[in-house]
């Protein structure tokens, strides 16, 4: 693949800031990688040069609400490609999703359950992470929520 030499300079500078000390950095910062989670040539550039990209949107999950529910747009927008659900496995995304979900009043239930629908709909792995067969003493435990 050959990737334009600005691609490659944006995706590393909005890497940066996904991790920025400052909410509201991470919250711009977020915003942009929605746009270009839109497009196939940045979505294949995540695929080859930047996987971790997905490891710093999983992390904001957890975030505030605001910029978590960006970030769970992002991954959705990123769920179209297998090789992309791959990464959000091996990165805990449905654990981390689960977890959120687990209480009553959970911000962003719709989001996160299209994430889940998306990732778990085709994936083998995530389908295991999800019904927990890793370990026997967890089995079915999401469900169980």
């Amino acid at each position: 693949f050959f990737f334009a030499p600005f691609l490659m300079e944006e995706w590393g500078e909005l890497l940066g800031f996904l991790t920025d000390g400052r909410s509201d950095v991470r919250k711009i910062a977020v915003q942009n990688v929605i746009n270009y989670t839109q497009s196939e040539p940045h979505l294949a550039y995540v695929e080859v040069e930047k996987p971790e990209s997905i490891k710093h949107l999983c992390n904001l999950l957890c975030d505030e609400d605001s910029i978590a529910g960006d970030a769970a747009q992002a991954l959705i927008n990123m769920s179209a490609k297998a090789p992309l659900v791959k990464l959000m496995v091996q990165y805990n995304v449905v654990d981390r999703v689960m977890d959120k979900m687990g209480s009553k009043a959970c911000p962003l239930a719709e989001l996160k359950l299209v994430l889940l629908c998306n990732i778990t709909g085709g994936d083998e792995g995530a389908v295991q992470s999800f019904l927990q067969t890793h370990d026997e003493d967890l089995t079915g435990m999401h469900m169980a929520r």
